[in-house]
């Protein structure tokens, strides 16, 4: 290897990829600048525990920010020297919360004097093992065709115009984009490859930074660690699947993770900022994806019901308002997004088009729009007609339901990776027969059994799979 090859490695590695990490970590402290600050609207509790605030202010202000980055967009104000001026002002303003989070982080995080047991030893090598493997994916060269193709495609052609503009050569131009800000908003900063993966990665890493903290509440520290340790093995096939291209997943699970989080609290708290907390991070899932965005709704609220009856913690009237409170504000906090697709296509769930077929008696699940149909032809080409029909749609989801567990055991490998995560629902079931409790819990568990069943059954976006 000559001097020359070995001076522009090291160049790449300290002067390009240097730089990326410098954005990288001016997204990480600028979303928990806007989310701390928010937190203080909120009047969450000064005595909150650092892994919560953390947590918290990061999820909530990379949602905040990508509403920013969107506002900015439609302005025509997506410049460079804006969103560095922007960047800088918001960092300058919060000093006084970083240096305190900072001294905060060294004063309860610190280990000295401390002799870690095996198991957060054994704990801590898994996850920092995962987290560095996580770092290797994320900095090999973009592949996948929809990150190149759309995620990162998209925040390219608006930073090009120095504006949001409508993209009808795309199926998916005009879907809900909040994950697609926030890479516009580092690409807005410095344009490179790697920084959309990172900011992909910095989801990650807060997601088994949630998991630890939901350890957190009900063990000891080192169980706690060993229990996200275990999550990292896991899933790792899902996280090499998920960090080797810009996806929306993690931040589609983030937002959910938070809302379930704070839903936690509320049930025991009751208290307005929490259940507003639960809004944000629900409105700002619903964002990331187009329909499938609302599957954490659905989640949280039938959780919410579930747990609320079971506790006896509201009554039934206190349960039918919140609910209802909550899917105004999810909804009213997503609707920026399905507007586009309204002025743009007259169709807020485009490419589906039940509109169409409500005023024309067409029952094609396809929809009118030509390019609409060839997408669609994709999702429900397996064990159906070409272009079926309303009834013969729903009679294949049905069916496919029915038979899923049927197929999960006789057709493994035609569902990848999937089987991995819908063994945990099965396992959870059997908790039933070991504690021997009481019918009530019998009853209950199996309606939550149930509603895990469902939404995992319509939680992915390859349907087809399933008909």
């Amino acid at each position: 290897m000559n001097l020359s090859l070995i001076l522009q490695i090291l160049k790449y590695f300290f002067l390009e990829l240097g730089a990326d990490f410098v954005v990288f970590s001016i997204f990480i402290l600028v979303s928990y600048c806007l989310g701390i600050q928010s937190l203080k609207l909120f009047r969450f509790p000064k005595e909150e525990k650092l892994n919560e605030v953390i947590f918290f202010s990061f999820t909530i202000g990379a949602g905040l920010l990508a509403f920013v980055t969107y506002i900015l967009g439609h302005l025509h104000l997506l410049y460079s020297w804006l969103f560095w001026l922007l960047s800088l002002t918001i960092l300058v303003l919060s000093r006084n919360n970083l240096h305190n989070v900072f001294k905060r982080i060294v004063s309860e995080w610190s280990f000295v004097g401390q002799k870690p047991s095996l198991i957060t030893l054994l704990a801590l090598v898994i996850i920092l093992i995962h987290i560095f493997y996580g770092l290797t994916l994320v900095l090999l060269p973009e592949f996948n065709v929809d990150a190149t193709a759309e995620h990162i495609a998209i925040g390219s052609l608006y930073k090009h115009h120095h504006k949001i503009i409508p993209i009808p050569f795309m199926l998916k131009g005009e879907w809900p984009h909040l994950t697609e800000m926030l890479h516009l908003f580092a690409t807005m900063l410095r344009k490179s490859s790697p920084i959309n993966d990172l900011i992909n990665y910095s989801f990650y890493l807060f997601f088994l930074f949630g998991i630890y903290i939901i350890g957190r509440r009900f063990l000891e520290p080192r169980f706690a660690l060993l229990g996200c340790a275990i999550f990292s093995v896991s899933s790792n096939v899902l996280m090499v699947h998920l960090l080797t291209g810009v996806k929306e997943d993690f931040p589609l699970n983030l937002f959910f993770l938070a809302a379930f989080l704070t839903l936690l609290k509320y049930i025991k708290s009751k208290e307005s900022r929490d259940l507003a907390l639960v809004v944000l991070s629900l409105g700002f899932a619903a964002g990331t994806k187009v329909i499938y965005g609302f599957i954490p709704l659905i989640a949280i609220l039938a959780l919410f019901i579930i747990v609320a009856l079971y506790e006896k913690a509201f009554s039934l009237k206190g349960v039918a308002l919140t609910s209802a409170l909550v899917v105004a504000l999810a909804v009213l906090m997503v609707l920026p997004w399905y507007a586009r697709q309204i002025v743009y296509h007259h169709n807020p769930f485009y490419p589906m088009d039940p509109l169409h077929t409500f005023k024309t008696g067409d029952k094609s699940a396809m929809g009118s729009d030509p390019t609409a149909t060839k997408e669609n032809l994709l999702v429900f080409r397996h064990l159906l007609p070409e272009n079926p029909d309303v009834v013969q749609l729903i009679t294949g989801i049905i069916k496919g339901y029915i038979l899923f567990l049927w197929r999960m055991t006789t057709q493994p490998d035609y569902f990848e990776m999937t089987t991995i995560s819908f063994s945990f629902i099965i396992t959870f079931f059997f908790i039933l027969f070991i504690k021997r409790p009481h019918p009530s819990d019998v009853v209950y568990t199996g309606i939550l059994v149930v509603l895990l069943y469902t939404l995992f059954f319509f939680s992915l976006a390859n349907i087809r799979r399933y008909l």
